[in-house]
């Protein structure tokens, strides 16, 4: 091949994977979006449930199988973090902060006595366990309970029957780490703000 030749194919080359590479960032970006939207969306739906059937849900994030699921409980609790960091107790244990009262800022008022909370899966046609589509993932998870990010394992965030959901920033990636989605929940309004960049939230950050 002549030096000429060369040229050309290394060009052909870098056109190609130029292309290939352009493509895969759309597909990316698409996923993400749709992803985001679809997690935005559940948030918002199990906010408005857990006011009209006066029930405590919450909204079960699996890094380790990159999945989300919700379920939800008829009995008040208190959250706890655990050394693990996943507000896990054994089953029909858990304790979490009494729900707010109207109008607070997402804090809750008073302390209200350790009961029993046995969540079970609550499964219906909008409600289904979601698995994230392959190249895209579960990057970090801030919860207000914990107040720290976790980066593996099992978490949750917690929605009261009054009309708050607790404050939570959900990052999510593609497999290179080259686009980043977040989501960042407002606890009076339910509301979801989903962002086309990475955030990093800070604890003082915990205002609506």
């Amino acid at each position: 091949m002549t030096l000429i030749e060369i040229i050309i194919t290394v060009a052909i080359i870098a056109l190609m994977v130029g292309l290939s590479v352009g493509v895969f960032q759309d597909w990316a970006d698409a996923k993400l979006s749709e992803t985001s939207s679809q997690l935005a969306g559940t948030i918002k739906y199990v906010y408005n449930e857990a006011a009209i059937k006066n029930q405590y849900y919450r909204l079960v994030i699996d890094m380790s199988d990159q999945s989300f699921s919700v379920e939800s409980s008829p009995d008040p609790f208190k959250i706890s973090a655990t050394e693990e960091g996943t507000a896990e107790k054994p089953e029909g244990t858990e304790e979490a902060p009494a729900p707010p009262s109207e109008g607070a800022e997402g804090e809750a008022e008073g302390k209200a006595p350790p009961t029993k909370a046995g969540f079970s899966s609550t499964v219906s046609y909008l409600l289904k366990p979601i698995k994230l589509p392959e190249g895209i993932r579960i990057k970090d998870v801030y919860v207000a309970h914990l107040g720290k990010k976790l980066e593996g394992g099992k978490t949750a965030v917690y929605f009261f029957p009054n009309g708050w959901v607790e404050k939570a920033v959900i990052n999510l990636a593609d497999e290179k780490e080259e686009t980043f989605y977040s989501l960042e929940t407002f606890p009076v309004t339910g509301r979801t703000k989903i962002r086309t960049e990475y955030k990093e939230f800070q604890p003082e950050e915990d205002k609506e």
